[in-house]
């Protein structure tokens, strides 16, 4: 039942493009998809493209979407975290969801993000304006759309981490492991740096999967390590821990909106076009 009146609702919402919409009347996609659509502006691939990246970012957090005609008198920042917070993205713990609204009419974009991250601000100022705001002044919505997903989940959640304080040997087991997305593994090579074994030298580290772990099996990747100042090289194959399957904050989900998950204080950055 309340599967259809979600929907009746996002039908009216289409029908009326231009009606204001009261954070409370937004559907939560969760866990079906993780865009929400209320202007029939995002085509199936699109929204298959946002599903991708934030099941492939899972790891790091939640990434969700929402595009909406308008949020007429109410300031578009209030309005974002407002929704962040009835949707409750990401776990309590943790707290790294990351919220992305277009409201078309009004021209205006926001980024929330949870109060579990840190020293963010710059990162989402540039996704801001590199990603959301060009591909909007440029009339394409859909870029824009899929874009910022990507990016959000690129660029923070399956980033290395900024402080170097970690071992050596802690920064090569905290490995972040790669969800199976549609049925295709993603294979990609990150670099960092650490001590050279043979001179202590600063010397490059780069970690190419070769298996993808997945919830129910580990996986393997090779870690090199070389040297530019004794020109040492080294590999190793190491095993990937199976993806933690989070527990859902979707269930407790009702119509009177909240859940046990995050919750933001309003961080993150603002956009228009």
């Amino acid at each position: 039942m309340r599967a259809l009146l979600a929907a009746m609702l996002l039908l009216l919402m289409i029908a009326s493009p231009a009606a204001a919409v009261p954070v409370e009347q937004v559907p939560d996609p969760r866990p079906t998809h993780a865009v929400v659509d209320l202007t029939g502006t995002l085509s199936p691939a699109a929204i298959a493209r946002v599903d991708a990246a934030a099941a492939r970012g899972r790891v790091g957090g939640e990434v969700a979407v929402a595009v909406v005609p308008t949020v007429d008198a109410a300031a578009p920042r209030t309005w974002a975290t407002a929704l962040f917070n009835r949707w409750a993205l990401d776990d309590a713990e943790r707290n790294r969801g990351v919220l992305v609204v277009f409201v078309l009419n009004d021209r205006k974009a926001e980024i929330v993000v949870g109060d579990g991250w840190t020293d963010t601000q710059e990162t989402t100022d540039a996704i801001m304006a590199e990603v959301v705001v060009a591909q909007m002044k440029a009339g394409h919505t859909e870029a824009a759309v899929t874009g910022a997903a990507e990016a959000v989940v690129d660029r923070m959640m399956l980033a290395e981490p900024a402080s170097g304080s970690a071992s050596c040997a802690a920064g090569l087991g905290a490995l972040l492991p790669l969800a199976l997305v549609g049925g295709v593994f993603a294979l990609v090579r990150r670099r960092t740096r650490t001590p050279c074994p043979n001179c202590r030298a600063t010397a490059q580290v780069s970690r190419k999967v070769v298996s993808p772990a997945t919830t129910n099996a580990t996986g393997l990747q090779d870690v090199t390590i070389h040297c530019g100042h004794c020109h040492h090289t080294s590999t190793t194959t190491q095993t990937l821990a199976m993806v933690a399957v989070a527990a859902s904050t979707h269930d407790t989900w009702s119509d009177s909106g909240g859940s046990s998950g995050g919750d933001s204080s309003g961080g993150g950055s603002s956009g228009s076009w």
